[in-house]
């Protein structure tokens, strides 16, 4: 059984990652409109975003569950 404590510390911790996520991919939504109309740095960024986003989408669910 979890005390009060320990359930508040995860759910602060989740509601983080969700803002971190939810920042991840409108970053990720800017670089990849700005690669369209950009040059070819703008898409190796945009690349990079996406693989930023995969490693830290993958270590969400495998390295904080509660």
């Amino acid at each position: 059984m979890q005390s009060p404590k320990d359930n508040q510390q995860i759910y602060t911790k989740r509601r983080i990652n969700l803002f971190l996520m939810i920042g991840i991919f409108i970053l990720f939504y800017v670089f990849l409109v700005n690669a369209h109309n950009g040059d070819e740095g703008e898409s190796i960024i945009a690349a990079g975003a996406l693989v930023a986003m995969s490693i830290f989408t993958f270590s969400l669910i495998y390295f904080n569950k509660p």
